[in-house]
């Protein structure tokens, strides 16, 4: 019995919070990557794209576009939503790195826009891990 407490709180916390980190450290490598060998834009926020999440609401994500040896690249930071335009107005300048072989991967110069999704998934897979390795270690 206690062997099988062991499996199932092994499959149902650490193996999920492993899978979490695991993706967490992958979205920080990706982003320490693209700081580390990318170069550096000034960009405008020319848009705003609208999302519907549930349970939350509106949020206001904006369209940002920047100029690299005389052509014009255009994304959507998805990372830095706000709730409100306001928040990120329209005409507003904001600093872009991105990648020089594919300028279209590119993202605001931000803590939180290039490493806040990653830290969010760290801050639930860390607890989710520890809390099945004391569970597991726990039954005995």
């Amino acid at each position: 019995m206690k062997l099988k407490l062991r499996v199932i709180f092994f499959l149902i916390f650490c193996l999920p919070g492993l899978a979490i980190l695991g993706y967490s450290a992958k979205l920080a490598a990706a982003a320490h990557g693209l700081t580390s060998t990318g170069l550096t834009a000034n960009g405008t926020i020319v848009d705003h794209e609208r999302q519907t999440r549930r349970r939350v609401g509106q949020w206001y994500c904006p369209i940002v576009e920047f100029f690299h040896q005389g052509a014009s690249y255009r994304f959507t930071d998805n990372d830095d939503c706000k709730q409100s335009r306001h928040d990120a107005p329209t005409g507003s300048r904001v600093e872009v790195v991105f990648d020089p072989a594919q300028p279209s991967r590119a993202r605001v110069d931000s803590f939180r826009g290039l490493y806040g999704t990653s830290l969010l998934s760290a801050a639930i897979g860390l607890p989710w891990l520890l809390l099945g390795i004391a569970l597991v270690v726990r039954v005995r």
